[in-house]
């Protein structure tokens, strides 16, 4: 009853979806799609899988994803299990450089080990220094690591060769949540065991 009366009531409002990203109750998963799972790592502890859960209130109004060759057979298998209609654009390697230093944000969360990476900017010293930030997150006991990349902005796309060789895998894909659909994967480092 008290998930009809939530739904109720967000369905009259703009929002295109319900998100849930530290699970559900069994009795509530068949209301919703599951769009992935990360594994929650503590330290002397076998991993634990996390899903994310999403349900969609509105019909989807379609848009656009950018990709690259790393992730291309993830996005189409995700978006075809998902029902989201999305034109998938990949990105081409023009040559062109970035100026100056990368920038990125972090969203920690000490009490789970646990820290979200974005980029602010993808200068060229981005290789490096996302592997400054991985050690150092990995020295402060931080054992899980994401980075959220925004499939509507193509630069972003761009970082997934550097991710995908410092052990970054997709985990899930979360609808509507940037200028497109937000890509979260997950840094799977063998430090983390």
């Amino acid at each position: 009853a008290l998930l009809e009366a939530c739904i109720g009531r967000i369905a009259r409002t703009k929002a295109l979806g319900l998100l849930s990203l530290s699970g559900l109750p069994e009795s509530l998963r068949n209301h919703f799609e599951p769009l992935g799972s990360l594994l929650h790592y503590e330290a002397g502890k076998a991993p634990v899988g996390e899903c994310s859960y999403y349900r969609h209130l509105h019909e989807d109004p379609g848009m656009e994803a950018w990709s690259c060759a790393e992730i291309e057979e993830y996005l189409r298998r995700e978006y075809r299990r998902l029902a989201l209609g999305r034109e998938i654009r990949t990105v081409l390697d023009a040559g062109e450089t970035r100026a100056g230093a990368s920038l990125l944000s972090a969203d920690l969360h000490q009490d789970r080990h646990e820290v979200t990476l974005r980029p602010l900017w993808p200068g060229e010293d981005f290789p490096a220094n996302l592997e400054r930030h991985i050690r150092f997150l990995r020295n402060e006991g931080y054992l899980n690591i994401c980075f959220e990349l925004d499939l509507g902005v193509p630069w972003h796309v761009k970082l997934v060769p550097v991710l995908a060789a410092h052990r970054f895998e997709p985990g899930f894909i979360l609808p509507f949540a940037g200028q497109s659909d937000l890509l979260i994967l997950q840094n799977r480092d063998d430090a983390q065991s």
